[in-house]
């Protein structure tokens, strides 16, 4: 009885857990959860101010399309809705239109028009899209908004069809009127007189270099509706204004080397004119002295 008796002891013994034991997978197991829980929350929160590149690379560009008629027949890529527009009005796209002629005609949000005219699209075949471009030089407009119509004529009755209409912004701030001198094909046919040249107006932001900016305008040319008018340019386009400075009433204006590369007598007269008559426009200059990358001598010669 009493060898039954130990060897039930032993048995109870041997089947008695260490409480260290019975809690050591757990007490291991709370740690590790606890840093897994831990680096989700970080991989979470880096996700949601860090998206994965995949998706930015998938999101599409604000890049905005061109404006297009109901009809499909007028595409205008400029200006865009909301665009402020600067001082000279710039408008490209395509048409499909009859004949190829299209207009435009540029209002402010009082309903003052400040341009309109007519353009052609450079269409390769007749039923296919051309492109086009026109600039023009529009009055000062009376409100900070407008509205830019572009549109064809029906060749039924003449109303207006395909029309494509913007809303569009005019520059802030203050501005200066200022005039820039061209030769005219329509005043002065085959340039009869070389030496004749003829205002257009202009606008810029206001600025205390006014001698500048109308030398800068002038080297731009006129815009695609002067040339309609039969405006043109004898600067060469690629010339540019190296420097300009006034001491008392004497303006020294100085070319890059282009301006000195043109042929012909009766061009070189027309272009000192351009140049003189656009800077003796300023009550406050009465000489004008032209250079070519600095030199005064043996330039603009016929």
């Amino acid at each position: 009885m009493q060898h039954i008796r130990e060897l039930y002891n032993k048995l109870a013994k041997r089947r008695k857990i260490d409480p260290v034991k019975k809690f050591f997978p757990v007490l291991f197991a709370l740690p590790v959860l606890a840093l897994v829980l831990f680096f989700s929350y970080l991989f979470v929160a880096d996700r949601k101010v860090n998206p994965p590149s995949e998706n930015i690379l998938l999101t599409p560009s604000a890049t905005p399309g061109p404006e297009v008629s109901g009809s499909g027949n007028i595409e205008v890529s400029y200006p865009h809705s909301g665009t402020d527009i600067g001082y000279i009005l710039s408008i490209t796209g395509r048409a499909r239109v009859f004949e190829n002629n299209f207009n435009y005609r540029l209002s402010d949000s009082a309903g003052n028009i400040l341009a309109e005219g007519y353009a052609m699209a450079n269409a390769p075949d007749v039923g296919e899209f051309g492109p086009f471009t026109v600039t023009t030089h529009y009055t000062p407009p009376t409100t900070t908004a407008g509205v830019l119509n572009v549109f064809s004529g029906s060749p039924k009755d003449g109303s207006e069809i395909n029309i494509v209409r913007i809303p569009i912004r005019f520059p802030s701030g203050e501005s200066f009127s200022f005039k820039i001198f061209l030769g005219s094909n329509s005043q002065n046919p085959d340039a009869a007189d070389c030496t004749l040249v003829y205002p257009v107006e202009r606008r810029a932001a206001k600025t205390p270099a006014v001698a500048q900016k109308a030398l800068e305008s002038l080297l731009d040319g006129p815009t695609t509706f002067e040339k309609e008018l039969g405006y043109y340019s004898s600067v060469p386009a690629q010339v540019s204004l190296q420097a300009i400075t006034i001491n008392g009433s004497v303006a020294r204006a100085d070319f890059s080397s282009e301006l000195d590369r043109t042929g012909g007598s009766c061009r070189v007269l027309n272009i000192v004119s351009q140049i003189r008559a656009t800077l003796l426009q300023f009550p406050t200059i009465n000489e004008i002295v032209i250079s070519v990358d600095g030199r005064t001598e043996d330039i603009l010669q016929p």
